[in-house]
């Protein structure tokens, strides 16, 4: 059996971790969209986090038997940012989904970098480094480049809407999920902590799903969704979230946030081959600005 303390990350491999993990969450925006007209957005949000509360019970309960200690000590810890990383934040971005627009979504999203800078001042008394916040403005200007198809002007005639505030509010809590989760350092690894996490979460998500979908299951299996609920429950959640947590373990949550910039780069890059999206030079452009950004943000002195 692998021990998961022995799982450390180094520098270069943690931030390949949150590239992996913007590529998984791209994947996974093109699949809620896809899916949309089959599952509500409690539904998916639901099921996404309940399939790998079953398939991982066995390792949950093995968990909790080895760390019981340490759960019962940081319980309420571990409630808190189970309900923020798992429950809250995942039913508030599928909600907004509804109600307003891609653009808008990715676009309000890009508060996130700026969000987390502000709560680890707030909450870690750490002020981010001029490189991180210029590195942060750079890939932000790739990201916007991708949106408004190169005519940052086109970003002028965009109509904001409720959908708007509660992404700006599932952004907020992301923040403080990766921050809380970077200044508690909870003494559980990284993998059985996210573990014990899922079913937590799933919990909070429960007597939502079931008022939204009038007590039923709110799920019409068929091909597509079968298939789409085995991604959704495994690479973008538990694979991402695991590289999410150690890679805020070991570069921080101001740096792992900037990372979300590549979110529009690889959801571009899967377009073109998955919906058959047309490749333009103003993708090309966007991608190398939030790779420039990304580089500056991360590199370390010494």
């Amino acid at each position: 059996m692998i021990h998961l303390k022995r799982l450390e990350f180094s520098y270069p491999v943690a931030l390949f971790g949150l590239a992996l993990t913007s590529l998984f969450w791209a994947g996974n925006a093109l699949t809620a969209r896809y899916i949309s007209a089959d599952l509500s957005p409690l539904a998916l949000s639901f099921w996404r986090w309940c399939l790998p509360s079953l398939y991982m019970l066995p390792f949950c309960v093995m968990y909790v038997r080895r760390y019981r200690c340490e759960i019962i000590q940081y319980r309420w810890k571990i409630l808190c940012l189970a309900a923020l990383g798992i429950g809250t934040y995942n039913s508030l971005l599928y909600t907004a989904a509804a109600y307003t627009t891609a653009i808008n979504i990715t676009l309000v999203s890009s508060t996130l970098p700026f969000g987390t800078l502000l709560c680890s001042l707030w909450l870690l008394k750490s002020r981010p480094a001029k490189r991180e916040i210029s590195g942060a403005l750079l890939s932000c200007a790739g990201a916007i480049t991708i949106l408004s198809h190169g005519q940052p002007e086109r970003l002028f005639n965009l109509h904001f809407n409720s959908g708007d505030l509660i992404m700006f509010a599932a952004m907020l809590w992301w923040s403080l999920y990766s921050v809380l989760y970077k200044k508690w350092a909870i003494p559980i690894p990284a993998m059985a902590l996210l573990i014990i996490l899922i079913p937590l979460g799933t919990l909070f998500i429960l007597p939502l799903f079931f008022v939204q979908n009038n007590f039923s299951l709110g799920i019409t299996l068929n091909h597509n969704v079968i298939w789409a609920l085995a991604y959704v429950a495994t690479l973008p959640s538990v694979l991402a979230y695991w590289l999410w947590n150690k890679g805020v373990d070991v570069v921080g949550p101001g740096i792992a946030s900037i990372f979300s910039y590549l979110i529009p780069v690889f959801t571009t890059m899967l377009s073109i081959p998955l919906l058959g999206e047309e490749l333009h030079i103003y993708h090309g452009v966007g991608a190398l600005l939030a790779l420039a950004g990304l580089w500056l943000a991360s590199i370390r002195k010494g």
